[in-house]
């Protein structure tokens, strides 16, 4: 039981409201991304602050610190958490006549990849097919692909592209829950978080 004259412990309010903003915040500060991202366009359209100090160079030096523990989360948890939030392609203005206006994002794409290689052990006992767990990778990650798309694509029977799906997505939703869960963890414990409870009773 806690002493009348204990006072207690009181958390930094920090600046985020969990840790999927502040991955999606990190990612919008980082190289391509960030001169057309929505988020960038927002913090141009007016010399406001949010009011949690995430303007201009102040909001620089905190996607700084966000990439500092999302560096420090085991390796794959990490690529999960990129591969779930950042966008899967950008807008190009090559002026090339092949150009749709849209090119792939080569971050998204290579953690998918990666992740796709990662997630061979969850298939063992079965024929793996790397374009199979690739297809199957991208869209556990939102990718606008159907299991019968995945099938044809890749030459095997709509049952077998289902059942290994099942297992792939089993394996990476785990990862990506170990994940946020690390990463939750070390943003509150640096006082990253905003203190939902001291927000509503202030």
């Amino acid at each position: 039981m806690r002493k009348k004259d204990q006072k207690p412990t009181v958390k930094h309010p920090g600046i985020m409201r969990s840790a999927r903003e502040a991955m999606v915040f990190a990612l919008n500060y980082s190289d391509q991304q960030y001169a057309l991202s929505p988020m960038a366009a927002f913090l141009k359209r007016t010399n406001a602050g949010s009011g949690r100090g995430l303007k201009g160079l102040d909001g620089a030096g905190q996607a700084g610190m966000l990439w500092a523990e999302i560096t420090q989360l085991p390796y794959f948890q990490a690529l999960a958490l990129i591969a779930r939030c950042t966008v899967h392609r950008l807008p190009c203005k090559c002026g090339a006549p092949c150009c749709c206006g849209w090119r792939a994002n080569e971050l998204w794409r290579e953690t998918t990849s990666q992740l796709c290689d990662h997630v061979a052990p969850a298939l063992s006992g079965h024929l793996s097919n790397r374009r199979l767990r690739l297809a199957s990778t991208e869209k556990v990650f939102d990718a606008k692909i159907t299991l019968d798309e995945v099938a044809e694509k890749v030459g095997v029977s709509k049952s077998t592209a289902a059942r290994q799906h099942a297992k792939i997505k089993d394996f990476l939703r785990t990862l990506e829950h170990q994940g946020w869960e690390a990463l939750t963890a070390a943003l509150e414990e640096k006082g990253m978080l905003i203190d939902v409870n001291a927000v509503a009773t202030a």
